[in-house]
């Protein structure tokens, strides 16, 4: 029996520039170090904001307490205590659902803003893989 080999051409190694690829990967570290450092901003202005709303928020809330509470100790029945305690839990409710509702925007711009660059950048190079493709 005899072997058969056959043999493969030699493919012709592309030329590298070494110094064009070192200049694409800083060019895209550098992209990429801009948009982590704008994301690590955003994330922490946005964390400012959300600690700064829900301060905001108990301060309300604790202010809401106080005058239900000292309100409840002037009722002289219990109907009227009653009635002042559905009352304050129908007005806490609404203002916790309305601040549960401006958190989650807050959280929503914050996302969008951090996610901005990555998306301008996406866009960028998209742009880039058509202009090379015509």
């Amino acid at each position: 029996m005899t072997k058969h080999t056959s043999k493969i051409p030699a493919m012709p190694m592309p030329q590298v520039d070494m110094n064009e690829q070192l200049a694409r990967m800083a060019a895209f570290n550098g992209a990429a170090v801009e948009m982590l450092t704008h994301m690590g901003q955003t994330y922490f202005n946005s964390l400012s904001a959300l600690n700064e709303e829900m301060m905001k928020f108990m301060a309300l809330r604790l202010q809401h307490d106080a005058e239900f509470g000292q309100s409840l100790a002037k009722c002289n029945d219990w109907a009227a205590a009653a009635d002042l305690q559905r009352g304050w839990a129908k007005a806490a409710g609404e203002e916790y659902f309305a601040e549960a509702g401006k958190m989650l925007e807050l959280a929503s711009k914050a996302t969008m803003e951090g996610w901005k660059p990555v998306q301008e950048r996406a866009a960028k190079a998209l742009s880039e893989l058509r202009t090379a493709a015509q």
